[in-house]
């Protein structure tokens, strides 16, 4: 694959996070499959996965982990400490 030539030419080593984005996550995929040994991990953002087409089996296990007292939780304690970010990222220095 282009991608692995590419990042050998540059001399940058394995393993690789990959972080796809849209159609290149088919891609990321691949790449994982055919090179295993040279991939950490995949982080998916709002990628096409290989079932895309077929997201039946997704759909429930989704549906019943947003619904769990588990998930309430989580959301709770995110919410819990969004005054005290907000000043830490207000004294802090912007970044552009």
């Amino acid at each position: 694959m282009e991608l692995r030539e590419l990042l050998r030419a540059q001399n940058i080593p394995a393993p690789y996070v990959l972080v796809p984005h849209s159609l290149g996550g088919m891609y990321a995929h691949r790449f994982a499959q055919l090179y295993p040994q040279d991939v950490a991990g995949l982080v998916w953002l709002d990628a096409f996965h290989r079932d895309w087409d077929d997201p039946a089996h997704i759909r429930q296990a989704l549906i019943d982990a947003k619904v769990s007292d588990e998930w309430t939780h989580a959301g709770v304690a995110e919410r819990t400490n969004l005054a005290e970010l907000a000043a830490e990222l207000q004294a802090g220095p912007n970044i552009a």
